[in-house]
């Protein structure tokens, strides 16, 4: 799917991971700069980012799926 990245496997195992060109990598500092420079959100806003980070959680702890498995 465009935009998103893909895991290469061999015998179950990750072996490379394929992502799209030119994908910007952001460092921590980086984040951490962002947020310290945002202008501060509303408490909806901060409802709604935290149910956001809540859902992101959730699923990256489910096993993914092998597409080659099949």
């Amino acid at each position: 799917m465009l935009g998103e990245a893909a895991v290469l496997t061999r015998n179950g195992k990750p072996v490379a991971r394929l992502v799209p060109e030119g994908l910007k990598k952001t460092t921590g500092r980086e984040l951490a700069e962002f947020w310290r420079k945002r202008v501060p959100m509303s408490a909806e806003e901060a409802d709604s980012f935290s149910d956001d980070l809540k859902k992101i959680r959730s699923e990256s702890n489910r096993p993914q799926r092998d597409p080659w498995a099949e």
